[in-house]
């Protein structure tokens, strides 16, 4: 073997074992950048579920204020009509009072 074929391979295997290293080293970024991007992916699935249920607890927190809103006004509504019959009974039983 004529030493020009021998130099020629010993570069040939040299930049082989660099590409391989290349090729590996390449790979194991590509798997921590894969891998973050799971990650990544798996916290906005998890804060878009989140967000999901606070919204579904502020529509029911709100629907819940509605109804004790309108059963506060029938409340105030049979209270006020409490009172002044109560007047009208004091006004005909004394009416020097009022």
């Amino acid at each position: 073997m004529c030493s020009s074929s021998a130099t020629s391979l010993s570069f040939f295997r040299y930049y082989l074992k660099r590409f391989r290293r290349n090729v590996v080293s390449m790979a194991a970024e590509l798997k921590q950048v894969k891998d973050c991007l799971v990650s990544q992916e798996q916290f906005f699935v998890n804060k878009t579920l989140s967000r999901k249920e606070k919204k579904t607890k502020v529509k029911n927190m709100e629907r819940e204020i509605c109804k004790l809103h309108k059963t506060l006004e029938d409340r105030n509504c049979q209270l006020e009509a409490s009172s002044s019959a109560a007047t009208k009974v004091l006004t005909l039983t004394y009416p020097f009072v009022f």
